[in-house]
């Protein structure tokens, strides 16, 4: 059992009951049986005074007496429903137990993921193609930016393709520190699964055709005798040179984490792409047919509500893949 997944003891899987839940449900069973981990349902029921029914009654209408009645009844259903789910779930040979928290969907989790000392958040979201509009998406990235346990959102069309021969496993490299823990969790989930692709990438967002600029103006230095010439300098060097400097880094990030994985049939490669992240990101999902999405939890995310790192939201969720995103555990420490 690999360092990850070894210390996975319990993963908290948020419950929305809405038309997507059985959808979810079943690609995180699927995850669990996989991990071998106990299962803590949660559903999280919004607070009163957050409700949108909130808005239909008129100002100082709001009773403790009414908001515990409402309360009560919605409870009542949701354990109903967990204890169902629950049933279905151990007649599966899972280990779960489940709870039903108040208050917003993210914290909620957040919350219930800390008191059960649980190691990983599952949680789903909804999305649809007419509209392009995440109904769920304030949740999905509010828990992405606030949990500091790793957090792994399912959309409802992802697939789960844990019985497939060969996953294929992207992991974003963005070279920091930041970036180590998401290389262990990949690392060992491709352990724990045996037979994958790891895909270790880096987008590198400078523009080559900047790059070329400046190998022109260095050629016009030669030129005038401002700088030593070198006559096999050329302005292409500078991005073979900067792609180059980046997989050397990268090889030696990648090495204490493989050993293991590669013994249990785990192949390895290395990308590096130049140009806009979320654009180069969603040709390599495409191209390389990615089943899982591994992401570091960059240092500056908390300074753009909507980018996780230098990618939008938007485009890392719309690729309708697993994502897993995990903070710097060591800085956690």
């Amino acid at each position: 059992m690999s360092r990850f997944i070894a210390k996975q003891t319990k993963m908290v899987v948020g419950v929305a009951f809405d038309e997507n839940n059985d959808l979810f449900l079943a690609k995180a069973m699927t995850l669990a049986k996989h991990l071998q981990i106990h299962v803590h349902l949660t559903h999280v029921c919004q607070t009163w005074a957050d409700s949108p029914l909130m808005v239909s009654f008129p100002a100082g209408y709001y009773s403790y007496s009414v908001a515990s009645s409402i309360d009560k009844e919605e409870l009542e259903l949701a354990e109903e429903k967990l204890r169902d789910i629950s049933a279905k779930w151990r007649s599966e040979g899972l280990s779960v137990s489940s709870n039903v928290v108040f208050g917003s969907i993210h914290q909620g989790l957040i919350s219930e993921a800390q008191s059960e000392r649980a190691t990983l958040i599952v949680s789903g979201t909804n999305f649809s193609n007419e509209s392009l509009v995440w109904r769920g998406l304030s949740s999905a990235i509010n828990l992405i930016r606030d949990s500091k346990i790793p957090v792994l959102i399912i959309p409802h069309d992802a697939p789960i393709m844990m019985n497939k021969k060969s996953l294929s496993l992207l992991v974003c490299d963005d070279l920091s520190r930041g970036s180590d823990t998401i290389l262990e969790i990949a690392e060992d989930f491709a352990t724990t699964i045996g037979d994958a692709q790891f895909i270790h990438a880096h987008i590198a967002d400078f523009e080559v055709k900047e790059l070329k600029r400046i190998g022109a103006k260095i050629l016009q230095a030669m030129t005038l005798g401002n700088i030593p010439y070198d006559k096999k300098f050329n302005q292409d060097q500078l991005v073979i040179g900067a792609k180059e400097e980046i997989l050397s880094k990268m090889t030696q990030r990648i090495l204490p984490y493989k050993s293991l994985s590669e013994s249990r049939g785990t192949t390895y490669q290395q990308i590096v792409r130049t140009g806009d992240v979320g654009s180069e990101l969603t040709k390599l999902v495409a191209e390389k047919e990615i089943d899982f999405i591994f992401f570091g939890h960059h240092e500056f995310l908390h300074n753009d509500p909507l980018h996780l790192g230098k990618v939008p939201f938007n485009v890392m969720l719309s690729l309708k893949k697993p994502l897993l995103v995990a903070a710097d555990q060591k800085k956690l420490r």
